[in-house]
């Protein structure tokens, strides 16, 4: 058995001999990525990023193609498990690498940052994320847009994100409706898919979210593109079943047979979406109407 002194940077000469080796090959090379990452849980990343200045560049350059793009995540997200996050200087640098990702013309890369770098973020460095959701709602309220369409799918892609992990609420701000009437069909369900769907199917339908929704219908309505139509379906129908569900849910509490016989025969609900306590239920399926569901209020 061989037992190695411990080399600079907290590395052993052996393994401080293969990151060296490892450094001199070329960042297109696949198997690098792997021997990279690997070490970064025995060094300080601070130093390693200082160490290496031209990082950044050189894992979005592989992150524009789909066949480099797994092991460029592979060490983004060695960075964020093992980086000191009380060092600025580390943050800044890494939330740099994702906006310039984010923002960046190439739509593969955008969408490879979007899909691989900001799930992991969220796990691994939810105040770095934070930070950045931050940075980008200050930036767009304050009007410092530079690019209004890379900002404003910036901003759509880390609020989906959020909403997916349940890091912040439904957003329902300006920025959306400039979203939802976008001329990029692609920007827009971006949008719809925020407004519509929500990681909990049963999450109440807001007043906000309707008025959102009136306004993206009204400019994606004449479209031509059987994908985006489609799409579209889909997100409607995700916002139809969240209606569907809080109503039931908000009828458990209810002891009324009459209620009770209507959701056995089939006549599903939807409650009106600002206050289910006090609104009026309206059947999803009009030839299947109960007289008594078009004027029957919720009680307490």
């Amino acid at each position: 058995m061989f037992f190695f002194s411990a080399g600079i940077d907290g590395l052993t000469k052996t393994q401080e001999a293969i990151l060296a080796h490892a450094l001199q090959m070329s960042w297109q090379v696949k198997s690098k990525h792997g021997v990279v990452s690997g070490l970064l849980a025995h060094l300080p990343v601070g130093d390693f990023l200082r160490r290496e200045p031209q990082l950044g560049r050189h894992l979005l350059t592989c992150m524009r193609t789909n066949y480099m793009a797994p092991p460029a995540t592979q060490v983004f997200s060695a960075i964020l498990k093992h980086a000191d996050w009380s060092n600025s200087e580390t943050e800044q640098e890494v939330m740099t690498w994702m906006s310039d990702g984010l923002l960046h013309d190439d739509s593969l890369l955008k969408l490879n940052v979007n899909n691989l770098w900001l799930p992991p973020c969220v796990k691994f460095a939810p105040k770095l994320f934070q930070t950045l959701l931050k940075d980008t709602e200050a930036s767009l309220s304050e009007g410092n847009l530079g690019n209004p369409d890379a900002m404003l799918y910036k901003m759509t892609c880390l609020q989906k994100v959020a909403r997916a992990h349940h890091v912040s609420a439904a957003p329902c701000s300006d920025w959306l409706h400039l979203v939802l009437r976008h001329a990029d069909e692609k920007l827009r369900l971006d949008g719809l898919a925020l407004v519509c769907v929500s990681p909990r199917r049963s999450e109440p339908i807001t007043a906000q979210e309707t008025e959102l929704l009136r306004d993206g219908l009204r400019c994606s309505m004449n479209s031509d593109s059987a994908p985006f139509r489609q799409q579209l379906q889909g997100h409607v129908h995700a916002l139809v079943v969240r209606g569907r569900d809080s109503a039931l849910a908000a009828l458990k509490g209810i002891s009324s047979s009459l209620c009770l016989r209507c959701t056995e025969r089939g006549c599903w609900v939807v409650g009106a979406v600002t206050d289910p306590w006090g609104a009026t239920l309206f059947p999803l399926s009009p030839d299947k109407m109960c007289p008594f569901c078009l004027v029957l209020p919720l009680q307490k």
